[in-house]
């Protein structure tokens, strides 16, 4: 695993495995829609908190803010998987998360002043 990362070690399990010619484009598959599907998802809500003007009539960014958005989005996927490998989507991961951090912190002040002023609806 050292030597040739984890990817090989996944690939030479799947090869163990009965049915591998089949199973192995199956699971590449699969990885590829859960991302494409998770990524769909991050795009239409950073669009949405990108754009003014999104009620419950008109729930959804315009598409060319969620084009600009997805090209982005895996333009860096992309650079970072091929400069660095599947260490850069770790590296991605912690980044998108970090400010997340910060939103959950606000939200624990809000809650702890709502309590404090008992102000709960």
């Amino acid at each position: 695993m050292k030597d040739s990362g984890e990817e090989s070690v996944m690939y030479y399990v799947f090869h163990l495995l009965p049915l591998a010619k089949i199973t192995i484009p199956i699971i590449i598959l699969i990885i590829f829609l859960s991302y494409v599907t998770a990524a769909d998802s991050n795009i239409s809500a950073m669009s949405s908190m990108a754009t003014k003007g999104i009620t419950s009539e008109n729930p959804e960014a315009p598409k060319w803010i969620k084009i600009l958005l997805g090209l982005s989005i895996g333009l860096l996927s992309i650079v970072m998987v091929t400069t660095v490998g599947i260490d850069g989507i770790r590296i991605l991961s912690v980044l998108g998360g970090f400010p997340a951090l910060f939103l959950v912190i606000i939200a624990a002040v809000g809650l702890v002043k709502m309590l404090l002023n008992g102000h709960l609806y």
